[in-house]
């Protein structure tokens, strides 16, 4: 799909894009844009296939995680009334590019009749316990914690071999299965193939799963796109495409950041998100469509301030 989008491959029928529209396509104003899981997808083709795309010019990644501990929400959740839950074993001071710090030495099993498909479980003897969310991958019809989780289930003797759930996921499958699917080792690649691509990276100050204040899928991102990929990144869309999409009242509850530019302290990272209610139109539609308007503008008439006094282009007469 996105080298029939780009122009140069065609249809099932031997069609190109052109053919087929009666206006000329922007095939030189092509990005890809990816929310929430589907951002993995979209970075690790960046990355595998950047060669055969080579033409693209910008990603736009809204709250993708970045790594197997983030896809099982194993550093925090929030609950169904959307109250923040922090996993007190995550360590947000350690943390690296391609990995977070999480104590599994105390993960336990949980199965009872609150519980009966069975949960992780990190036993606090200093306070109250963690229990995972029920918000887990599936793949092949089983449930699918972190490699670094499962692999603590056996060891710390929470499960055996012959205990195994059947829907949960064995470390073997695990280690298996989520390398290719996390991207964090990816970056180099992509810079590599791809050196001339920008980015950009939209989230809310509450994110749509990931509760944990540093924000570390945002920080592994834009670590990986602009220090270790070199490129051009910036998160969330500038001030002055906010206000053009949702007025300048409402552009009230978001920040004036620059590209390439990230927070000092990432613990402060909820003050570079937007103040958006989850699941509204201002968070599902507008803020990326400002992102998308401004990426494809920026691409159109090759404008790469790092902040801007005003829209490049007036979509509102």
């Amino acid at each position: 799909m996105i080298r029939f989008t780009l122009g140069s491959m065609p249809n099932v029928n031997g069609f190109y894009i052109y053919d087929l529209l009666e206006i000329t396509p922007l095939i030189d104003n092509i990005g890809i844009y990816a929310f929430s899981h589907p951002g993995i997808v979209g970075t690790n083709v960046l990355a595998y296939h950047g060669e055969k795309i080579s033409t693209i010019k910008y990603f736009v990644g809204r709250e993708n995680p970045t790594i197997d501990t983030m896809y099982a929400l194993e550093p925090g959740h929030f609950t169904d009334e959307r109250t923040p839950v922090i996993n007190p074993f995550y360590h947000p001071e350690n943390y690296l590019l391609h990995r977070i710090d999480i104590d599994y030495s105390t993960v336990e099993w949980i199965q009872n009749a609150e519980y009966p498909e069975g949960r992780p479980i990190f036993s606090n003897p200093n306070g109250s316990a963690h229990i995972l969310s029920e918000k887990v991958p599936r793949m092949w019809g089983k449930r699918y914690y972190s490699i670094a989780l499962t692999q603590a289930l056996l060891d710390n003797g929470a499960l055996s071999q012959e205990s195994w759930p059947e829907d949960l996921a064995t470390p073997v499958e695990t280690a298996a299965n989520w390398p290719f699917r996390t991207i964090v080792n990816n970056y180099p690649l992509i810079g590599q193939k791809l050196p001339d691509l920008k980015v950009m990276l939209v989230f809310a100050a509450d994110d749509h799963v990931q509760s944990a204040l540093d924000k570390p899928h945002i920080h592994q991102a834009y670590d990986g796109f602009h220090h270790t990929a070199g490129l051009w990144t910036r998160l969330n869309p500038d001030l002055v495409y906010i206000h053009a999409f949702v007025g300048k009242k409402s552009g009230e509850a978001f920040t004036n950041n620059s590209a390439n530019v990230e927070p000092n302290d990432w613990m402060n990272a909820r003050d570079w998100g937007y103040q958006g209610k989850f699941g509204s139109s201002l968070s599902t539609q507008m803020v990326p469509l400002a992102a998308l308007s401004e990426m494809m503008d920026r691409i159109q008439f090759d404008n790469w301030k790092d902040n801007l006094d005003t829209v490049i282009y007036d979509y509102i007469p």
